[in-house]
């Protein structure tokens, strides 16, 4: 796409919206590659495993007039980005930025630049800047929940993050940011959104999301016997039980399954290792899955697990 090739704010918020998928920092995300790239599922993810650090006075410094500027200018392009960078950190100076940006909306700024970019794609009906307008909400809001992860122990965090979860808004039309929130509330260790990650496993509304809320499980070390079994069962790949069944599903619904199940096959595998301490692979290819397997481990060993 020329968005890409171009180093404009289009261009920026391009760059910040992968960072914001994969829950990295901005300097590894440039270089992450597509999902079209990676046919066998989503690129893994190493966002637990990084560090995160305390910025030199200096480095803060930068940070905070960076967004100052940003915020003044009302450019989420520019906003998505420094808090992307913000995120590699856990200064208490910037947990009110991350605060301030799980409440952003889009700016004269920011409608500005969704017409230009609606204008670059040859679309300009209304629903499609509306569209645009929301993801220019979401890699702000996004951001800042990533930021708010490195915060475990200040006790407006998770309220606030449950709250931006809860909306609407963001429910419906912002799938980037849900999934940025499920991501922070699993770091932070946050049961509130158990259910709600139950039924995103049934579910499967978004590949973000869908990837989101099977690693919210491992995130959490869940204890629910039940989710446990359901982890198990997605390492296989979903089909109709009996093909030729009139009551089945369309094939477009099995594809649908199929292309999201791809995407989150390996963080699956990843949540039941940080729950059983085993590793158990999904289906891949011709080669069948543990799934069985890892479904027998569960029952033998629910008690030392504390499964219930």
């Amino acid at each position: 796409m020329k968005i890409a090739a171009r180093p404009s704010v289009t261009g920026r918020l391009s760059a910040v919206w992968i960072t914001l998928a994969l829950g990295a920092p901005l300097a590894s995300a440039r270089a992450a590659p597509s999902p079209a790239q990676d046919q066998g599922g989503a690129p893994p993810l190493v966002d637990e495993e990084r560090s995160v650090s305390t910025a030199e006075a200096e480095a803060l410094s930068r940070l905070l007039s960076r967004h100052a500027a940003a915020a003044g200018d009302g450019d989420g392009a520019a906003l998505a980005e420094v808090l992307a960078e913000m995120s590699a950190y856990d200064n208490p100076e910037l947990l009110e930025p991350a605060l301030a940006a799980l409440k952003y909306r889009a700016t004269r700024e920011d409608r500005q630049a969704a017409r230009a970019l609606g204008e670059e794609l040859g679309t300009t009906s209304k629903k499609a800047l509306e569209a645009l307008l929301a993801e220019r909400e979401a890699a702000v809001q996004a951001g800042g929940a990533h930021v708010l992860a490195n915060f475990p122990g200040e006790k407006e965090v998770v309220p606030a993050l449950l709250k931006a979860f809860r909306d609407k808004a963001t429910q419906k039309e912002k799938p980037a940011a849900v999934a940025a929130l499920i991501r922070a509330l699993g770091l932070l260790g946050s049961d509130a959104i158990a259910k709600d990650m139950e039924g995103e496993l049934r579910a499967f509304s978004s590949r973000d999301v869908a990837r989101a809320a099977v690693r919210y499980f491992g995130q959490v070390k869940t204890r629910d016997l039940k989710i446990v079994l359901k982890l198990c069962a997605l390492l296989e790949a979903p089909e109709p039980a009996a093909v030729d069944d009139p009551n089945n599903p369309p094939a477009g619904f099995w594809a649908v399954q199929w292309e999201t199940w791809s995407w989150v096959r390996r963080d699956v595998s990843w949540s039941l290792q940080q729950i059983t301490g085993q590793v158990f692979r999904p289906s891949e290819g011709e080669h069948p899955s543990d799934a069985q397997k890892a479904a027998e481990y569960v029952k033998a060993h629910k008690g030392e697990l504390g499964l219930r």
